[in-house]
């Protein structure tokens, strides 16, 4: 990540619900599973089907978003912050959906 990627990936994890985002390494999650006693039955990278979705929401949260840093209330716009941040840094991200069953 470049700084300002590092320091809006820290802002949102450090103040968000979100403090194993770190961990979610593309490709590792179906080791995570199986660590935990999960059999992964299919992975699939799902990313270019969710751009246009958060192209959408990050527009429409570009103002707050804007607005909470001059105000010092970035905390308050969280998700607006991570959406947009998220999205001007995406080539960073990807996404992917697992399914799993537990391990017979």
């Amino acid at each position: 990540m470049t700084a300002e990627q590092r320091e809006a990936f820290d802002f949102v994890v450090e103040r968000s619900a979100m403090r194993s985002l770190p961990a979610f390494v593309h490709g590792a999650f179906p080791a995570i599973l199986d660590e935990a006693g999960l059999e992964v039955v299919a992975a699939e990278d799902v990313t270019e089907r969710i751009w246009p979705m958060l192209r959408r929401l990050a527009r429409i949260c570009a103002l707050p978003a804007a607005a909470g840093r001059p105000l010092r209330a970035r905390a308050a716009v969280l998700n607006c912050t991570a959406l947009v941040e998220g999205y001007r840094h995406r080539e960073g991200w990807r996404y992917n959906v697992v399914r799993a069953r537990w391990a017979r």
